[in-house]
């Protein structure tokens, strides 16, 4: 009776894939990937999450997300560290992981908030040690049906319950393809807000040193330039185009 009523739970999960998606390839890699990593989940819907940081400067984390395979950039986010202040990817990671999962416990959040939906597998960019933090997160939240696993780079070594270990996929594996997809736009993401932050804060000196350069007008500028280089290479014109300066500011 428990096998029916297993094998009747799957076909309606297949055909509710099938009708939303029309991608019975894409369920079957995915029910595939479900059985190999011992999931909770059919991983629909994916967060991957990843620390970038350099010598303590400007730490960040991102998220990005796909859903049946498809990347849904509209719903990646930034995450700027507030409680470490150590060069530590594994409180980080624990940090931006927890604040994350803190949405699913909230009841005010909004549906269409990328927060609101509830992943069926998270992704943590690092290895064992990195993994090991955030499954205690999700344990110690008492989160259901929320599976996880890291990818170590380079090696591409797969953490996760059922192999705690590691374990290699071959790499032209479709599963794989996705779940590394997923793992490098996470990384692309956190580094491009990492560049941005510091690249703003070298512009932001600079920008203090000039008179008549306020907190306002230094706003405006952000808005239109993301780096000294940027703001190197405008003319006087470029600059005036810019809301709230002036012919003296410009020059």
């Amino acid at each position: 009776m428990e096998m029916v009523v297993r094998n009747s739970r799957l076909y309606l999960e297949k055909k509710r894939f099938e009708k939303s998606t029309g991608m019975s390839q894409v369920y079957k890699n995915f029910v595939k990937l479900k059985k190999v990593l011992g999931l909770v989940n059919i991983p629909r819907r994916i967060e991957c999450f990843d620390i970038s940081n350099l010598k303590d400067t400007f730490p960040v984390g991102s998220m990005s997300v796909a859903l049946d395979g498809k990347l849904l950039t509209d719903d990646y986010r930034y995450f700027k560290i507030k409680t470490v202040a150590s060069q530590d990817d594994c409180k980080m990671m624990g940090e931006i992981v927890s604040r994350r999962l803190r949405y699913l416990e909230e009841k005010e959040i909004k549906k269409g908030n990328s927060f609101y939906e509830k992943p069926d597998l998270i992704i943590i960019d690092g290895g064992k040690a990195q993994f090991n933090t955030a499954s205690k997160i999700i344990s110690d939240r008492q989160i259901q049906g929320v599976g996880i696993i890291s990818i170590a780079k380079k090696e591409e070594t797969i953490f996760c319950r059922k192999y705690p270990d590691g374990i290699k996929l071959d790499l032209s594996d479709n599963c794989m393809r996705v779940l590394i997809k997923v793992r490098d736009e996470a990384h692309r993401f956190a580094v491009n807000y990492h560049r941005r932050l510091r690249g703003r804060s070298m512009t932001d000196s600079l920008l203090d040193g000039i008179k008549g350069i306020g907190e306002k007008k230094k706003k405006y500028i952000f808005e239109n330039v993301s780096s000294i280089e940027e703001l190197k290479s405008k003319t006087i014109k470029d600059l005036m185009n810019i809301k709230g300066l002036n012919y003296k500011d410009a020059t």
